[in-house]
């Protein structure tokens, strides 16, 4: 309790739980002391990068990550792989493991010292069932490398991204890297990413703020692909492109008014009309054909409905300069 209040009268119980044969208690201490940035928590988390069980020293790595220390990154590159040695992934290495209430197990990739390496029985059987249960282990340490900017992280999360790891594409946007832009358009569209989501969107608008604002025409011409199809099948795909969009600070949105405006009389008009609004209020911009475009694509969507009209204020309502372009009609 005291260490979930990040308390630091917790630290020394949390170190010294470190030394527990219950490997589980081992684990999740090093998983506490992240809260502690001292000394102390830190040289006890450089020490548990040699526990004998596989998941107390990841543990550590994950928490040291959270501090940059690069001791931690070793150990990360080995839970990326999941401690399945890169050099053994393409060679016919099979061992078998006597798996309690399975009976023999064929693990391709691992010899019997690579086992060994995990821990115990009870290590072992934890890390065969990580695999088959995907529980992520693999996404965690990529996210935690991409504390660390340095050439030898970058082409390792870059490996495992081209081997099918698509988080990995999140930490590389952190360090700069755009090789992962599909891979991050395609989290916003995974039902079973969501977890990630936010962290997508959130890694495309650095790019996006960094220079890379490609993405921007991407996920314009995502939205013109979804109108175009129709009733849109994933609203939550949608409401992700839109809300990347809305929250794109880049000068260059204005010019894609035009495009927008056009989708106003599709079925994603809503979303669309956000994305308008913002951008209207954060340039200073208004324009009476657009506005009007929008109250006919509200007032379509309310008879559809049977109800009344309740949106958010269509153009631009503020005090400041506004810049007028297109038919301006009323006083100013």
């Amino acid at each position: 309790m005291l260490a979930k209040l990040q308390n630091p009268a917790a630290i020394t119980t949390l170190i010294e739980a470190l030394d527990c044969d219950e490997r589980q208690t081992r684990i999740d201490a090093t998983e506490l002391l992240a809260s502690f940035e001292v000394e102390d928590t830190i040289n006890a988390l450089i020490n548990a990068l040699q526990d004998p069980d596989y998941a107390v020293r990841r543990g550590a790595a994950l928490s040291l990550a959270k501090f940059g220390r690069e001791e931690a990154i070793p150990e990360l590159f080995k839970a990326l792989w999941h401690y399945v040695p890169k050099e053994n992934g393409h060679r016919n290495i099979k061992t078998t493991y006597n798996l309690v209430g399975a009976g023999e197990i064929t693990i391709p990739g691992m010899t019997q010292e690579n086992l060994s390496s995990l821990g115990d029985d009870e290590a072992i059987q934890a890390w065969i069932f990580e695999i088959h249960q995907s529980i992520g282990a693999k996404e965690q340490a990529a996210l935690a490398l991409g504390n660390f900017n340095n050439d030898e992280v970058i082409n390792e999360l870059r490996q495992s991204m081209h081997l099918g790891l698509k988080v990995a594409a999140i930490p590389l946007a952190k360090l700069g890297v755009k090789d992962g832009i599909p891979h991050l358009i395609e989290i916003l569209k995974d039902i079973t990413a969501f977890s990630y989501n936010r962290r997508s969107i959130e890694a495309l608008l650095y790019l996006i703020n960094h220079g890379s604002t490609e993405i921007i025409e991407i996920l314009i011409s995502t939205l013109e692909d979804i109108a175009e199809s129709g009733i849109p099948k994933d609203l939550r795909f949608l409401n992700r492109v839109a809300t990347v969009l809305i929250n794109v600070e880049h000068d260059s949105m204005p010019a894609y008014l035009p495009r927008l405006r056009k989708l106003l009389a599709s079925p994603i008009s809503e979303q669309v009309s956000q994305i308008i609004d913002v951008i209207q209020r954060r340039w200073g911009f208004y324009n009476y054909e657009i506005a009007c475009l929008k109250l006919e694509a509200v007032s379509e969507r309310s008879s559809s409905s049977g109800g009344p009209i309740f949106n958010s204020p269509v153009g631009i309502v503020n005090t400041g300069s506004v810049t007028i372009h297109g038919d301006q009609k009323g006083i100013d």
